[in-house]
């Protein structure tokens, strides 16, 4: 993360305790070693070059700073999200002119701990490491590729995310985001447990150094580009219908269902005109859907075209008109390294309806992990 040192430190330096000086010497050490992106003003870190309540790697990083502050403020610049450090008791979270600032004690970095990366917590890993690339290419796609994305990521488990986020937060040493999948069917549809949980669990602990994400949409899996789904599926004769029918959502009217597919377990359509006990927006979203297969206007089979035209699926016991096939296999870690090597052709070619959602999770990311392994000369 982005951690500025407060201006109001500079009248205050031979007022700071001993768990002050720690925090003043970690952070140097962090932003050494890359953990985050340390700034201050000059003035702020002209005078820290001096202290000799610290040793001489961290005055030397420290006069760094205070060399080259316009050019590293310049870049800090077009960060949304960062962590100022006073020596307030107690940590909060205020948003100034637009930019979100966590105040925190610089006692809190009196500990090695509070300065590792922030950890980043998903249900599991590959959820981790497709959002670090996606926070990875959304920081060149917007000029920020000099700053670095450093985040410890660890696997929640699925179901015990909450409790693996809860133990992390009663600890209070670190800064963590978790993300989590919403398993919402529509925009308006109920949470899934997982979510539902985590999300309890941080409104219980109200704490300024934690933040949950929960995905606008149903699944990761639904951030994946059309073109990795092209890239991936295409040619393959059990999936190419699925795959033309999931690529042409958006561009039929259909961006909600795009979002909030089930893509792991496929789709028959039997679901779309049997639901019972649907959401109050499932018509809005699935409706249009099935509307759309009536007019032939997404690729299915005629058998598709005629039970959606019918109203009424023709075989309920056994649906055979498969809209998507099942697309369960290890898709997130086929989506890694899709963007890794094809990643600047795919976050060009996002389609309009997910542009925001993937945005917002890369952004999110970037923010929490920036960082840069900052050398003195």
């Amino acid at each position: 993360m982005l951690i500025q040192l407060d201006e109001s430190l500079l009248g205050s330096l031979g007022e700071l305790s001993q768990p002050e000086w720690d925090g003043v010497i970690n952070l140097a050490v962090a932003a050494r070693e890359g953990h985050h992106y340390l700034i201050a003003s000059r003035a702020l870190a002209a005078a820290l070059s001096h202290k000799t309540e610290m040793g001489p790697r961290e005055r030397a990083l420290y006069k760094a700073l205070s060399d080259r502050h316009s050019t590293i403020a310049g870049m800090a610049s077009q960060v949304r999200m960062r962590a100022r450090v006073t020596r307030d008791l107690v940590a909060e979270r205020v948003t100034v002119s637009g930019i979100t600032e966590i105040r925190i004690p610089l006692s809190f970095f009196s500990s090695t701990v509070a300065t590792q990366p922030a950890i980043l917590l998903c249900e599991n890993l590959d959820d981790c490491n497709l959002i670090h690339e996606m926070a990875r290419l959304f920081a060149r796609a917007e000029n920020m590729g000099a700053i670095r994305t450093n985040l410890d990521m660890r696997s929640g488990g699925g179901s015990t995310t909450a409790d693996v986020a809860d133990g992390i937060l009663a600890n209070g040493r670190r800064l963590l985001l978790t993300v989590v999948d919403s398993d919402r069917e529509t925009p308006d549809g109920a949470l899934g447990d997982t979510a539902k949980s985590a999300r309890s669990v941080f409104r219980e602990r109200n704490l300024a150094t934690g933040e949950i994400l929960i995905l606008d949409g149903r699944d990761l899996e639904n951030l994946l580009p059309d073109e990795f789904y092209r890239s991936e599926f295409e040619n393959d004769l059990d999936h190419s219908v699925s795959v033309a029918f999931i690529t042409a959502l958006d561009g039929a009217g259909c961006s909600g269902a795009r979002l909030h597919i089930d893509v792991k377990k496929g789709l028959t359509l039997d679901k779309l005109l049997m639901r019972k006990n649907p959401p109050q927006d499932f018509q809005a979203v699935w409706g249009v859907v099935a509307v759309r297969v009536s007019q032939g206007g997404l690729p299915c089979s005629a058998a598709c075209v005629a039970c959606a035209s019918a109203a009424s699926c023709l075989n309920p016991l056994a649906c055979a008109c498969i809209l998507t096939q099942p697309n369960g296999g290890a898709l997130l870690s086929r989506g890694v390294q899709a963007f890794r090597q094809h990643g600047r052709e795919m976050w060009r070619t996002l389609p309009g309806c997910l542009k925001s959602a993937v945005n917002d999770v890369a952004r999110s990311a970037f923010d929490w992990g920036c960082a840069t392994a900052f050398q003195p000369s």
